[in-house]
């Protein structure tokens, strides 16, 4: 029998079942930021990440919505939406990344390209907090601010801002989702050959 060898593994992902969320403190948005995600789902709807100000009036999101990715900013209650028409609920990995340039957001999603202008060239804080996967049920004004944004059932993976790796598993709360995923960090654990 050839041997086999079992290399390491860590996790890096988030596995999450439409009902919960994993809320990550000390992720900023500039004015101009590039955002990069792998995603999996076959729900037609759900919100992948989301941020918000603490009154709830300033938010950014991407979500899944009638089984198309969309980025969606929101200032005062104007919103300014971008998505990219391609179906991502079709159970398969996807690569999916935001730009904003000044007063231009990019979506890409697979290689297409769908690009708006911001009604206002602002940052949006998140100094209320970066969610991904959902948004806790408690938070009333959010829910009367985005209705829409349904929890995410599906796989996520490498999340990316600006180019540094947030990490999954450093949430500083979350409610149903597990860990999951392969990370390119150090396994902690030792692996032999079998034979």
């Amino acid at each position: 029998m050839a041997p086999t060898c079992l290399t390491s593994k860590t996790l890096d992902g988030l596995t999450a079942f439409g009902a919960g969320y994993a809320r990550y403190e000390g992720v900023d948005f500039e004015e101009n930021f590039r955002v990069d995600i792998r995603i999996r789902t076959t729900q037609p709807y759900g919100v992948v990440f989301f941020a918000s100000d603490a009154l709830g009036f300033n938010t950014i999101s991407l979500s899944v919505d009638d089984g198309q990715v969309e980025f969606v900013a929101m200032r005062n209650y104007a919103k300014t939406a971008v998505r990219t028409g391609q179906d991502a609920s079709d159970g398969n990995f996807h690569e999916v990344s935001i730009v904003r340039e000044g007063d231009k957001i990019t979506l890409n999603m697979d290689g297409y390209t769908s690009s708006t202008m911001l009604r206002e060239n602002v940052v949006y804080s998140t100094s209320h907090g970066f969610w991904v996967a959902g948004i806790p049920h408690n938070i009333p004004l959010l829910l009367d601010v985005v209705p829409q944004l349904l929890p995410f059932e599906g796989a996520i993976r490498s999340l990316a801002i600006n180019g540094e790796t947030v990490d999954l598993h450093g949430f500083s709360e979350a409610d149903q989702v597990t860990l999951s995923g392969t990370s390119i960090r150090r396994s902690t654990k030792t692996y032999h050959t079998v034979e």
